[in-house]
C-alpha cells in the first residue's frame, strides 16, 4: 500500500480521486494556507476529518453543509458523517480541472471498513 498519500495534512484531489472517503468531522477549525500565485496568505473554514487531515471549505461546501446540517454553528457539525469526493465538474479560469467536494451522509449510512482510509 502507497502510504504517501496520507502524509499531507489536506486532502488532496489526488486522494479522493482514487476514491471517496467517508469519515466524521471531528472538529472545524479556521486554517491559514499559503496565497495563490504568490499573493496572501488566505485564512478559510475547514472540516478536520477522522484520520486528523483537514477539508478547507469554499463556498460551495459551506452552503452544502449548512443547509444538510440545519445549522451554521460548527459545533453542530461535530461527529457528522461525511463523503469526501471528486468532482471532474469543478472549473477554475473557466476550464474544468475537477476537485474535492464533501457531502453528508445520510443518517443510518454505515461506515464500513473499506471507507476507512487506514
Amino acid at each position: 500500500m502507497d502510504l504517501a498519500r496520507y502524509a499531507s495534512e489536506r486532502v488532496t484531489t489526488e486522494v479522493v480521486k482514487a476514491g471517496p472517503i467517508r469519515t466524521t468531522i471531528v472538529d472545524v477549525i479556521e486554517k491559514t494556507y499559503k496565497g495563490k500565485n504568490n499573493g496572501p496568505d488566505e485564512v478559510k473554514p475547514a472540516i478536520v476529518i477522522a484520520d486528523g487531515r483537514c477539508v478547507p471549505m469554499g463556498p460551495e461546501i459551506l452552503k452544502t453543509l449548512i443547509e444538510a446540517f440545519q445549522s451554521s454553528e460548527s459545533d453542530d457539525w461535530k461527529g457528522k458523517s461525511v463523503e469526501i469526493y471528486f468532482d471532474p465538474t469543478i472549473k477554475f479560469g473557466g476550464k474544468k480541472v475537477g476537485g474535492v467536494r464533501v457531502r453528508p451522509l445520510e443518517k443510518g449510512t454505515p461506515l464500513t471498513a473499506d471507507s476507512i482510509p487506514f
